[in-house]
């Protein structure tokens, strides 16, 4: 075959495809994960990993369950602040003793993968320290991988086996109604090890850093939870919106 005759063939195979994709202005729409997420759903900031279970609040708490310490500490459902839909769930911490709010969600051993948690928040300047993680209990240990932002000291730690270790310092998120901000944190629990750490647009490489570790005594799951601790004497507020939790998620190539 000619080059001549090769060179036609290619231009009119590709103006076909033009051709097929696009009708006057609209163009079809090749990427499944494009597709879900132009059909609403809430699963857009990161699109790695397989969903095990997403939650965006607007069927309530049935998944959840709330702790709460101190003196008018609560947890529950909001439509004064939310990332999607029009609920989120608000987090009031008590002003005395623990000073917390939490949610909680327990999930059957996985077969072991990397895993994913992420959510997105929204604080306000009472906040002392907002705590995400997730633990995998076998009945013998558990490892967690856990992120946590401190407030007054303006830093983002991660959980390793000898305790919180800063990750980023001088942070200082906005804390007056929105923007919503999401984190994300994926852990290789066959390994026992981080793999990155996603804090908005910044993206932190963790592979091979050693998971939380300790004696497990419950029965074997995967536990997931967020915590809101406020200053001392307040009564701070944290929405939460959109938690994720993926398996599957791939490894660090860079």
């Amino acid at each position: 075959m000619s080059r001549a005759l090769s060179q036609m063939l290619a231009d009119q195979y590709y103006h076909s495809m033009v051709a097929a994709r696009r009708r006057g202005p609209v163009w079809s729409v090749t990427d499944l994960g494009e597709l879900a997420v132009r059909l609403g759903s809430i699963v857009w900031f990161d699109r790695r990993g397989d969903v095990i279970l997403l939650d965006d609040f607007e069927s309530g708490l049935p998944k959840w369950a709330g702790t709460y310490v101190g003196d008018g500490a609560s947890v529950g459902l909001s439509n004064v602040l939310a990332r999607s839909g029009g609920w989120s769930v608000l987090l009031t911490a008590g002003s005395t003793g623990g000073r917390s709010a939490s949610i909680t969600h327990v999930i059957p051993y996985p077969v072991l993968s990397r895993f994913g948690l992420e959510c997105s928040f929204c604080i306000d300047d009472k906040l002392d320290e907002l705590t995400m993680a997730f633990s995998l209990f076998d009945g013998v240990d558990f490892r967690t991988a856990a992120l946590k932002y401190d407030a007054p000291e303006k830093a983002l730690r991660y959980l390793d086996d000898v305790g919180y270790q800063d990750l980023v310092t001088g942070l200082e998120l906005f804390h007056s109604g929105l923007p919503f901000w999401t984190w994300k944190v994926v852990a290789n629990f066959s390994a026992g090890t981080y793999e990155r750490v996603v804090l908005n647009e910044a993206e932190h490489d963790l592979s091979g850093t050693p998971l939380g570790t300790g004696e497990s005594v419950v029965v074997p799951n995967i536990e997931v939870w967020i915590q809101n601790k406020g200053l001392a004497g307040e009564n701070a507020q944290v929405y939460l919106d959109d938690v994720i939790i993926t398996q599957n998620e791939p490894e660090n190539t860079g």
